[in-house]
């Protein structure tokens, strides 16, 4: 069996599956190892920054090398099957050192995990009533994040 006993885990976002290793090796650069939250969208900014080349207007995601420029939370997002739920399924979570929050949709629970308290994701205190604060702060930041990372390029004027 995978993490939390599961084989397929389709849209779960459990750190097993989000927490992954990245290895950069910068010429001439000096060894470290860093903690900060990153993503996959991250990787091309960085490595055309190092190019000496400019994102194309619209490109998300930051230098990983900048350490100054990293996120407090990440927005993972799913349209994947998830067992026993709609047809055209999607998850999105807000992914923090402390604190994983997501949403299914088309279910009336989601998952809100203390991650320095429950590193191994195993008490969902979604429907603790001694949480709604939390999680009602936590939906305001998903939401805010979803915005942040929506399409910001210019319209297309014309066609070519």
């Amino acid at each position: 069996m995978g993490d939390h006993g599961i084989m397929l885990k389709s849209a779960m976002h459990t750190r097993g599956l989000t927490r992954v290793p990245f290895i950069w090796r910068e010429p001439r650069g000096k060894k470290s190892i860093e903690e900060h939250l990153a993503s996959t969208i991250d990787i091309a900014p960085t490595i055309l920054r190092r190019a000496g080349i400019q994102p194309n207007n619209g490109v998300q995601g930051r230098d990983l090398l900048d350490i100054n420029a990293a996120p407090e939370s990440l927005l993972i997002e799913t349209d994947n099957p998830f067992p026993g739920g709609p047809p055209n399924p999607r998850t999105r979570t807000l992914m923090m050192k402390d604190w994983r929050f997501s949403v299914h949709q088309g279910f009336e629970w989601g998952e809100l995990y203390d991650l320095i308290n429950d590193p191994g994701e195993t008490i969902n205190l979604w429907a603790d009533n001694a949480y709604k604060d939390k999680r009602a702060e936590l939906t305001e930041q998903l939401l805010r994040r979803m915005m942040e990372m929506q399409e910001n390029a210019p319209l297309q004027t014309g066609i070519s």
